[in-house]
């Protein structure tokens, strides 16, 4: 999984400035935290979920994206031998950091779903976060495949196409162009050297803590394509993100990035303000500060 956050000494592509108040909004993307496969309980405290809610809440009252829902469709399985087709959900398992996969799940109209949960990340990584993916297929549980198959009634249409309307619900999610996904998976260190803060109205209180509410705003952003997908890497070029509404934002200027990040120390405003500070997206945070 792409996109990592480090500590120093202790479309969705129009996101370009650092965070700031988490003002509501009337929003048009839903972010949603499913806490499934948090099996090593990073989250169950409610004050943890609730920090991790407000950085969910400052994307969904920004973006204005309409995404469209949808459910997977059920296995179909093969009538002659011990094969089946199906559809997958697939990311980083957030407290093993293992492939995982979801065969069952229904999207609503815009919501945007995010596994979370911890794991130890070793070094200074505090957080990790990008994206998922999915595949169409057919399996077997053994032996040859036989591509005989009584498909359901609109679900597998021909042998090498999905159900168009999972492909609308769960792949393009009715847009035509730009960054789209189902949602993503996010986790966050829990080996015991973060000293976490998890205040949602200040920031840390001593030098020695890290801030979750910036942790997790950059991870999000991971999630939603920001230095995790093809169409950021798309456009960076000589070291400069030339997407424009990130020139815009910065004075006309092409600010500078890599496929992952913004370049480290980049400026930008707080979001709704013209307070200056080092950009939410860059890939270092100093203990003690939130950004």
């Amino acid at each position: 999984m792409r996109g990592w956050f480090g500590a120093r000494a202790a479309t969705f592509l129009a996101i370009v400035c650092g965070c700031g108040a988490l003002a509501p909004q009337t929003a048009a993307v839903n972010i949603t935290i499913d806490y499934s496969f948090d099996t090593n309980n990073f989250f169950s405290s409610q004050v943890r979920r609730d920090a991790l809610q407000a950085a969910a809440d400052f994307y969904s009252d920004i973006l204005e994206d309409t995404l469209v829902g949808g459910t997977i469709p059920s296995r179909v399985t093969s009538t002659v031998d011990d094969g089946y087709w199906e559809w997958q959900l697939r990311f980083t398992n957030p407290s093993t950091g293992a492939a995982e996969i979801v065969t069952s799940a229904t999207l609503a109209q815009d919501e945007y779903l995010i596994y979370a949960g911890g794991r130890p990340l070793g070094g200074n990584t505090l957080g990790q976060g990008g994206p998922g993916g999915f595949a169409f297929g057919r399996f077997n549980n053994q032996g040859e495949f036989d591509d005989t198959i009584q498909f359901a009634s609109n679900q597998f249409p021909t042998i090498n196409q999905g159900n168009s309307d999972f492909q609308a619900g769960f792949v393009d999610r009715g847009e035509t162009d730009g960054f789209v996904r189902w949602g993503g998976a996010l986790t966050f260190d829990s080996d015991g050297s973060t000293n976490w803060h998890f205040g949602i109205e200040s920031g840390p209180t001593s030098s020695g803590q890290s801030d979750f509410l910036s942790v997790a705003l950059h991870e999000l952003g991971h999630t939603l394509g920001l230095g995790a997908s093809s169409e950021w890497t798309s456009l960076v070029n000589s070291g400069r993100f030339q997407g424009p509404a990130a020139i815009a934002a910065n004075g006309g200027i092409a600010p500078p990035a890599d496929f992952g990040h913004w370049q480290e120390g980049t400026q930008s405003t707080i979001y709704g303000t013209f307070t200056r500070q080092e950009a939410a997206l860059d890939p270092i945070i100093t203990s003690g500060t939130r950004k």
